[in-house]
């Protein structure tokens, strides 16, 4: 028993940290969909003054050389395992930005997460997040830090999700990039991938 007892731990952390490997976190950043307009421009056109609070960001898995959609609906994942031995799958199907500042970086978001693990919906509250990028050539990434978060099997966790910015098309509020989501506690997930996200109005 105590070899099992040592290695679960070790398997746990290993199948988290294994499950982000296809986040890319300096992508080369495109414009589509309007001319010759900046990169900085097109974030703001998304994010900015030019979208009114409360929006929603649909997320969705891609194909990274098309960038369609697999399912419309159908989030992005994070999987691993929670307690002893119980298989969890976390998805996260949107963002619902509720406001939004700017500051001297980019944009300060507070939202709340549309998401489940194992279909049923987790208790994280309002999660602040940021977008930054753009200075100095630097790519634009999404990111929700350390937010914590209860579920009624795996009690309690903290979770992290980044998305990276590849392409951003300006005419249908669309973009995608690289995603990274797992979370920590007395569960353990973790996911990567390419997604495709929408922002549309509350």
């Amino acid at each position: 028993m105590k070899p099992t007892i040592l290695l679960l731990p070790v398997a746990l952390l290993l199948g988290s940290c294994a499950g982000v490997k296809d986040y890319n976190p300096s992508p080369q950043l495109s414009i589509v969909g309007s001319g010759t307009i900046g990169s900085g421009d097109a974030v703001s056109s998304l994010f900015g003054t030019n979208t009114s609070t409360p929006f929603v960001i649909e997320l969705g898995e891609a194909d990274p050389q098309s960038r369609k959609r697999l399912k419309e609906k159908g989030g992005i994942s994070a999987k691993g395992l929670g307690g002893i031995a119980l298989p969890l799958v976390l998805k996260v199907t949107g963002i619902e930005v509720i406001d939004r500042k700017q500051t001297a970086t980019g944009y300060s978001l507070t939202t709340r997460l549309k998401s489940t693990v194992n279909g049923i919906p987790p208790a994280c509250g309002k999660v602040t997040g940021t977008i930054t990028g753009g200075e100095g050539g630097k790519p634009f990434v999404m990111e929700f830090r350390n937010f914590y978060c209860n579920w009624a099997v795996i009690g309690n966790v903290v979770t992290n999700l980044k998305l990276s910015l590849d392409q951003i098309d300006v005419k249908n509020n669309e973009f995608s990039g690289s995603y990274s989501l797992k979370f920590n506690g007395t569960g353990n997930a973790a996911g990567s991938g390419y997604y495709s996200a929408r922002v549309k109005p509350q």
